[in-house]
């Protein structure tokens, strides 16, 4: 099961980055109850893969209600939003600890990996939902006319959907995601903790 959570993850990530559907995602349904559960005896790796594999749910609803709609409006955006901050708010309290404390005991490197490749995941999710919307607002700009005028069709069509406070809501968002992802993976680098390749994070 552990194998098949790994691929399930790797495979939603890699489709997201390159702009596919998963693979997998048609039997995410069956086994998302699977991870509903959780023992106090699971490791720090049982928990990080657990929490990264639930949030694939609302990742998966991402391409589907943003990605797949020419008519998706700012709706669609919060009520994504909500899942994730209600995905947060289910984490495991060990799984919300990401500080780096000087004194970093090197017995605790797989607890801090975890926990910050489940941040950045969940940071991964919110840029995903409100980089559009962020995109639509910059193509937009009277500046930027000529190339909105032979941009995404996607975002174009979006005009009459799109409500300007939400929308200037959702590229602070988006923004604000950015930037904590990136606060996350420097703290990672800074204190020295990566394992040789870890190209989700990097």
């Amino acid at each position: 099961m552990k194998t098949w959570k790994s691929l399930r993850v790797l495979d939603t990530f890699v489709s997201l980055f390159l702009g596919r559907p998963s693979a997998t995602s048609h039997n995410a349904s069956q086994l998302s109850s699977e991870t509903a559960t959780l023992t106090d005896t699971v490791t720090p790796r049982d928990l990080a893969l657990n929490a990264t594999y639930q949030l694939l749910i609302p990742m998966d609803a991402i391409t589907s209600d943003i990605y797949r709609r020419v008519d998706a409006g700012t709706a669609a955006a919060k009520a994504l939003l909500e899942r994730l901050t209600a995905w947060s708010k289910n984490l495991h309290p060990k799984l919300r600890s990401t500080s780096m404390d000087p004194s970093f005991d090197r017995m605790n490197q797989e607890l801090i990996l975890g926990n910050m490749h489940v941040s950045c995941a969940y940071y991964f999710a919110v840029i995903l939902v409100t980089r559009p919307y962020l995109m639509h607002a910059l193509l937009s700009n009277p500046s930027t006319s000529s190339q909105a005028a032979g941009g995404d069709g996607l975002l174009s069509s979006r005009d009459q959907q799109l409500d300007e406070s939400d929308t200037a809501v959702l590229m602070s968002t988006c923004e604000d995601a950015a930037m904590l992802m990136l606060d996350s993976c420097r703290d990672i680098l800074n204190a020295d903790i990566m394992l040789s390749n870890m190209c989700l994070l990097q």
